[in-house]
């Protein structure tokens, strides 16, 4: 919710919102993660998180900066499948800088980066 306190809205339009990020929440699988602080959960559930934090504000792109370089290969695996997913049912375009083959084999377009130059 905290990129939307910044927006001053009404306390109305934040139980709505509310409700879309418990709603995206269930969807990533960390809806009982509600009420725990950032130290309390583990990076891959940081990370879905940090996906849910991305799309509160019905965002048309998300930039994903190595979104799974922190993450062991199981939770790496479940972000990529959700960053698609993610594309699927919102819509939205996801642009990741990585150095995961996995991740980068699971996007629809890749473009490769090397000596400076585009391939």
């Amino acid at each position: 919710m905290l990129p939307l306190l910044a927006g001053k809205l009404k306390s109305k339009d934040l139980m709505m919102h509310e409700e879309t990020c418990l709603r995206l929440m269930k969807e990533v699988g960390i809806a009982d993660l509600k009420n725990k602080y950032p130290f309390q959960v583990s990076g891959g559930e940081a990370q879905r998180a940090s996906l849910v934090r991305a799309l509160m504000n019905s965002p048309s792109i998300i930039l994903a900066d190595e979104p799974t370089g922190a993450l062991d290969s199981a939770n790496a695996s479940l972000l990529a499948d959700l960053l698609i997913k993610m594309n699927k049912d919102h819509g939205v375009t996801i642009i990741t800088a990585t150095h995961s083959q996995l991740l980068a084999g699971k996007m629809a377009k890749r473009v490769s980066l090397e000596n400076g130059s585009l391939i």
